[in-house]
């Protein structure tokens, strides 16, 4: 789009070079004949030149909006004063010379906004009929001149192909804009493909959006279930405001960000703090543009996508149209991360006691291991064994012991920390890695959940059954150099737990 913008504006000095070069050979031209400067006319042209040589470099350097009005200003000021001069002390301008001064400030406009540039075109044309009329009721001119009758049809013909060509630069703008908007979600599709990390992921899709929208606030809302209740979490912002943002239940809020959640359906507001209806997000100066996206699969709302900009008028039908395009193409990404989530975790899971499965202990503890000997710090290590568990399945069947393992496993992860790892050793036995915990500290948690787990009431079809575990820890580096080292010795201490009388937790000394 800059590449396109550059070759308007080229056009445009292409213009003003024109006048510039007309106006500067025309004075020479008098000097070289008159041998002097004639006073005004030839001041005039040449102060004119020298004005069009001075915007003609400063609109190259220059694209900001602000020079671009200004430069509309002064075009259209001397080309009026232009046509006074002309028509109060005769010059031979050639007709295509007054046209070029009108249009500038038409092709100029047009640049910022295909209305302003009717309008301006309008207005010209009705000053020149203006000052026409009014010459005459005042006597100025007596009657029609060659300029006139000459010049009032190139005027006209040139306004019509200013408009034409601004009506075709905006054409093409639009059509650059959505081939620009095609390729974004095409490239995005395929840098979406590119990762199994949802984290990663979110980090991608925050930077396009930022790209390609330029907003200031640029948010990602992921739905997950909390106490029964679906909760839009904040997985991904970037904004110098991060205060006026925060999770929220879309059936307890209002506003449009509910709207979108229920009817899922895109929407923007051009100013957002002009709204009068009550709203979850608050009516800040930082939220003046909104627009927002729902992340749909399958008719299912995944989350939400949020972009807000200080500035009014920042988003329109168009950007609303690239944001849904993308939004689904978000949604398909992250559901299949989910979906690849989903099934690597059923993968490592053990499906009797929702715990994660041995071969996946010994992966963990591996990286673990490396990890805390690396950062010198502690590890530990708890296997725990349920005591006289074959009783329990010879007196109440096999499938009463299955679900007493759950029912177990359940507890221990509502004691344990959610950083620690909770594994199925095999058949009754479960391992606890704890992460920068200490001998003391690992010692005292298994305490407490052997605690726990004697006072627990387990219920086994119509019977309320109480049992015992038994215990053993190990940590690195006091008990252990090596990952071998420190299961041997966690296991040497849950076997001196059974030789001791079971319903105790021991460790190597």
């Amino acid at each position: 789009m800059k590449n396109f913008n550059r070759s308007y504006l080229k056009i445009i000095l292409l213009f003003r070079w024109m006048v510039f070069f007309y106006l500067l050979t025309e004075t020479f031209s008098k000097v070289q004949k008159e041998n002097f400067l004639n006073f005004p006319q030839d001041i005039f042209l040449l102060s004119i030149g020298i004005y069009y040589l001075g915007l003609t470099l400063l609109s190259y350097f220059e694209e900001r909006k602000v020079f671009f009005i200004v430069f509309i200003i002064l075009d259209f000021v001397i080309a009026s004063l232009f046509f006074l001069n002309r028509v109060i002390i005769p010059i031979s301008t050639p007709p295509y010379t007054f046209c070029l001064l009108f249009s500038l400030p038409i092709l100029q406009a047009g640049f910022l906004n295909f209305k302003l540039s009717s309008i301006i075109a309008l207005i010209s044309f009705l000053l020149f009929i203006l000052l026409k009329e009014t010459f005459r009721f005042f006597g100025i001119i007596k009657e029609p001149s060659v300029f006139f009758s000459s010049q009032f049809f190139y005027l006209i013909s040139f306004f019509l192909l200013c408009y034409l060509f601004v009506y075709l630069f905006e054409m093409l703008k639009k059509q650059n804009e959505q081939t620009k908007a095609l390729l974004s979600v095409i490239e995005s599709g395929q840098e979406l493909g590119t990762t199994n990390d949802i984290d990663k992921l979110i980090d991608l899709i925050i930077n396009m959006l930022k790209s390609l929208f330029n907003s200031q606030s640029t948010v990602i809302y992921l739905k997950e279930e909390v106490e029964r209740e679906n909760i839009l979490k904040i997985k991904g912002i970037s904004t110098p405001q991060k205060q006026l943002f925060n999770d929220f239940n879309p059936e307890a809020v209002p506003g449009i960000l509910k709207m979108i959640f229920k009817k899922k359906n895109s929407c923007f507001y051009e100013d957002f703090q002009s709204s009068s209806e009550e709203d979850f997000l608050p009516k800040s100066k930082f939220l003046r543009s909104i627009m927002a996206a729902p992340l749909i699969f399958e008719d299912k709302v995944l989350g939400l996508i949020l972009l807000a900009h200080n500035q009014v008028k920042r988003y329109n039908g168009e950007s609303l149209k690239l944001l849904t395009m993308l939004a689904n193409q978000i949604s398909l990404a992250i559901q299949n991360i989910q979906l690849h989530h989903a099934t690597v975790t059923l993968a490592i899971t053990d499906s009797l006691s929702g715990m994660y499965t041995h071969g996946y202990f010994q992966e963990h503890l591996e990286k673990e291991f490396i990890k805390h000997k690396y950062a010198n710090q502690h590890l530990s290590l708890l296997i725990i064994d349920v005591d006289f568990f074959k009783t329990v399945n010879d007196t109440y069947g096999h499938p009463q012991g299955d679900s007493l393992l759950k029912q177990l496993g359940g507890l221990i992860k509502s004691i344990i920390p959610r950083e620690d790892l909770i594994c199925r050793y095999g058949g009754d036995e479960f391992t606890i890695t704890m992460l920068n915990t200490n001998r003391i500290s690992a010692v005292l948690m298994a305490e407490r959940l052997r605690q726990a787990v004697e006072e627990y009431e387990f219920v086994l079809g119509s019977k309320i059954v109480h049992i015992t575990i038994s215990g053993g820890a190990a940590s690195f580096p006091e008990d252990a150099q090596i990952k071998k080292e420190l299961i041997e010795n966690a296991d040497r201490a849950l076997y001196e737990s059974k030789h001791k009388g079971r319903n105790r937790i021991s460790f190597i000394a």
